[in-house]
């Protein structure tokens, strides 16, 4: 029931995908829908937050195309 995201040596895009992969793992486990092996690379969980991290960033990446330019 709480999310940690570390932010050393990370650029701001990155730490704001992971809060959204962390975000989506929170509302799986609202669902009942977390086990002890959740977690594994390729399990349909960890892929599910990845991609939904993906979705969620390319949308705001759309909002703020600033944010990915050098």
């Amino acid at each position: 029931n709480k999310i940690v995201v570390y932010m050393g040596d990370r650029s701001l895009l990155d730490v704001k995908r992971s809060l959204c992969h962390e975000m989506t793992h929170h509302k799986q486990n609202q669902e009942g829908r977390l086990k002890s092996n959740s977690g594994e690379d390729g399990s349909e969980i960890e892929n599910e937050s990845n991609s939904m991290a993906g979705l969620i960033m390319r949308k705001w990446g759309r909002l703020h195309p600033e944010a990915y330019e050098k």
